[in-house]
């Protein structure tokens, strides 16, 4: 956990980084970054909000109801794109990886109760290249 952060209040005991929607400044958003361990596991809890699961290094498995979904990580947010969880809200989902890694949590407060969980996987991700292919002057 980085001190730095600490010191204004941005992580809790189970995120390194933690911006609740009223800490941002935004009524119906925010954003964690969860560290897991090699086999460490968190027990995600969505309460009100949906949340993307986005693995940032490494990969994840993820389990909520009768959906199991098993992310493909990669080895630095610039490698690539990655596969993607969406859960719910109002659900509870233990997330295990075995190697250890770093995740995103974006949570974003809805009213909608009947969605489903739901794999992304990275394959279906746009990658759009923002290189001229013109000659720099």
């Amino acid at each position: 956990m980085c001190p730095l952060l600490a010191d204004v209040g941005l992580t809790d005991g189970s995120y390194d980084l933690l911006a609740a929607p009223e800490s941002a400044g935004r009524g119906h958003s925010g954003f964690r970054i969860l560290a897991l361990k090699p086999g460490e596991a968190h027990a995600l809890s969505t309460g009100d909000s949906e949340v993307p699961v986005l693995p940032l290094t490494d990969s994840r498995a993820v389990t909520t109801g009768r959906s199991a979904f098993e992310l493909t990580g990669r080895t630095s947010v610039f490698a690539s794109a990655t596969d993607c969880a969406h859960l719910p809200r109002a659900s509870e989902a233990p997330v295990r990886s075995a190697n250890g890694g770093t995740f995103a949590l974006p949570p974003a407060r809805t009213g909608w109760s009947s969605l489903s969980a739901r794999y992304g996987p990275k394959g279906n991700v746009p990658v759009v290249s923002t290189r001229s292919t013109r000659p720099s002057t």
